[in-house]
């Protein structure tokens, strides 16, 4: 299995590689290995790293002597292994360091921990054996091949080379894999993929698969991994990170390096939660952002709906099926899928134009204009791309390096035949609809939908007997993206516990649900609402002026603005009221100020002077 060095980016098989990162004259430059002057020198080990039953996965890396075995161990996890948080262990000359040390072992000798300096446990040409998930175990082999001085500010672990990443084969045929399935342990192609019958959530499409734990334990790893890990190579007046190519143009080559870690022996690895957390969001981040790459590749300057929907994976096109409202799509092929979607897609169409609301509505008209629209000409929100999308009503993508967005044809002429005064003042109604839902979600936590039909009739003057609100408000949900709806109730995005707060409301079936004004609820119905009550521009004004804390009276001066804040506030669970409107006189015990204390009403004034004279 053939890699590449990160410094130079030139191809080696793995013996070659060996060699030539002892020669490697980027390598040296960057690390300044034959500068002798230098105030501050820092002393590297040189590691091979392989996977001991599959020798394909390898990679050698550089790692400051001070470093730990926990550093160490942290660095495999991020590149390698890491999955569910499984315990490790280093083993060196029969010695192991294990990840979390077990106290009450009583069964021969005891475990050491890994927060133990290299420099301290290995020395040039030792070698080590690593474990890591002692169930389903990954066996990691790493050889000390060198030992060398930087005299150039370098990061405490670096990658110099790595494998390229290896060509899967399906399980069942041999061909190219594209998928994994997590439940059965193997690879699938796109043909396996099709005609398989297993659960299709078990399984996944693959992307990036270069560890020797891929497949084991829903492993998944990442390009980005490598980032903060990849050296920055200097040349000349350009500084490139790693093989991912984005360069800097700078005058001096005292730039400052991006990635790097502090230089002293406590180093950023050894917050363990922070690194752990960064993980986690990582990769949370990339995978979005890959998903959102993909939508925005090439494309060719192609109007037709099939083009579209060739590109497309199974799982899109029974995404877009389903949002179609399509029947009976489960047990179809890809192909079948797709001819399912062209032959039924004018009725689709009709269908959600129906029950979409005004503006998006409108929005569609604006971008069937023309052809085909770059991004960039059009104030598109990205949730609106997102909604479109999803029905197969617009198609993104790149076209002489320009983002951007295609209606097909098919739907064009849908348009032109719904198009009409009647179908917009429908529309008009579905938009009224969708956000006095929204502002109701925003006010009550959870609407459910029959409460919602009754509630709303004090809201409209127009029949509502042959509305869809399934369809509409599902529309409205993914249009705006912020409120929730299941089908039989909605909810406020920020709420957790759906059923907790439909528990408390059905506690109070002795109290209806507050009656907000119909303009209260519009103004609720938009991004970021704030429900900014007297009580609410009290406190804020009380803090922004009040900021600076340091007695007793303006403690017991916030506890007050605090409680009146929240005898103010409006709840989910009392169905839009605060507790100050239901129970005026015994919500919770109000503290009496002194004739000397400051004022509750945060004038700064004495009691006496101030409200206690009225």
């Amino acid at each position: 299995m053939k890699g590449k060095c990160y410094y130079c980016n030139r191809e080696f098989s793995k013996a070659g590689i060996s060699k030539h990162i002892k020669s490697c004259k980027v390598m040296k430059e960057s690390m300044g290995l034959d500068e002798n002057s230098s105030s501050s020198k820092i002393n590297k080990f040189i590691l091979e790293v392989y996977s001991k039953y599959n020798k394909d996965y390898w990679m050698y890396i550089t790692i400051d002597i001070n470093c730990t075995l926990k550093n160490l161990d942290q660095f495999l996890r991020d590149i390698w292994v890491e999955c569910c948080g499984h315990l490790s262990m280093f083993e060196i000359y029969g010695k192991r360091y294990e990840s979390e040390i077990d106290e009450d072992w009583i069964f021969g000798e005891s475990s050491n921990d890994m927060n133990i300096k290299l420099k301290n446990v290995i020395g040039l040409n030792d070698k080590i054996e690593y474990e890591y998930d002692f169930g389903s175990t990954t066996y990691l082999e790493i050889k000390v091949i060198d030992k060398i001085t930087c005299s150039n500010k370098v990061k405490n672990i670096e990658l110099l080379a790595r494998n390229n990443e290896p060509d899967l084969k399906c399980s069942n045929c041999g061909s190219k894999a594209s998928y994994y399935d997590y439940e059965n342990e193997e690879y699938l192609c796109d043909d396996c993929f099709e005609d398989c019958t297993y659960d299709e959530e078990m399984i996944e499409e693959l992307d990036y698969v270069n560890s020797p734990r891929a497949g084991v334990c829903g492993y998944y790893g990442s390009k980005e991994d490598e980032v903060k890990y990849l050296p920055n190579v200097k040349s000349g007046k350009v500084i490139t990170v790693g093989s991912f190519g984005s360069k800097i143009e700078e005058d001096n080559n005292d730039v400052e390096e991006a990635y790097t870690y502090e230089d002293d022996e406590k180093s950023s690895f050894d917050n363990d939660f922070s690194m752990a957390f960064d993980k986690a969001a990582r990769r949370a981040i990339n995978a979005g952002m890959r998903k959102e790459l993909k939508n925005w590749q090439p494309i060719e300057k192609n109007f037709s709906l099939e083009y579209h929907l060739n590109r497309f994976t199974k799982d899109k096109l029974t995404n877009i099926a389903k949002n179609l409202h399509m029947k009976k799509i489960s047990k179809l092929k890809k192909e079948e899928l797709k001819n399912k979607i062209l032959d039924s897609y004018e009725e689709g169409a009709q269908f959600i134009i129906e029950n979409m609301n005004i503006e998006a509505f409108e929005t569609l008209i604006n971008i069937s204009v023309e052809k085909m629209c770059e991004v960039s000409d059009y104030a598109i929100e990205s949730n609106a791309i997102d909604y479109f999308r999803n029905r197969a009503f617009l198609f993104t993508g790149e076209i002489d390096k320009k983002d951007v967005v295609i209606v097909p044809e098919e739907l064009k002429k849908v348009i032109l035949h719904k198009n009409s005064e009647k179908l917009k003042k429908q529309l008009e109604k579905n938009e009224e609809i969708i956000k006095l839902f929204w502002g109701m979600c925003n006010y009550y936590g959870v609407v459910e939908l029959e409460n919602f039909k009754e509630l709303i009739k004090r809201y409209i003057d127009f029949d509502i007997s042959n509305t869809n609100f399934e369809v509409v408000l599902e529309n409205g949900a993914d249009y705006y993206n912020e409120f929730e709806f299941q089908g039989d109730f909605g909810n406020n995005i920020l709420v957790d516990d759906v059923s907790d707060i439909v528990c408390h409301q059905h506690k109070r079936d002795d109290l209806n649900f507050y009656p907000f004004k119909k303009e209260e609820l519009f103004e609720a119905a938009k991004i970021d609402f704030r429900d900014k009550t007297k009580a609410y521009n009290k406190l804020y004004n009380f803090f922004t002026t009040n900021f600076d804390i340091s007695s007793i009276e303006e403690v017991n001066l916030i506890g007050n603005e605090v409680i009146k804040f929240f005898n103010n506030t409006r709840l989910w669970i009392l169905k839009g009221y605060t507790p100050e409107e239901l129970n005026p006189t015994t919500v919770i015990k109000k503290e009496k100020a002194g004739r000397n204390d400051p004022c509750p009403c945060g004038s700064g004034k004495k009691y006496k002077n101030c409200c206690g004279k009225k």
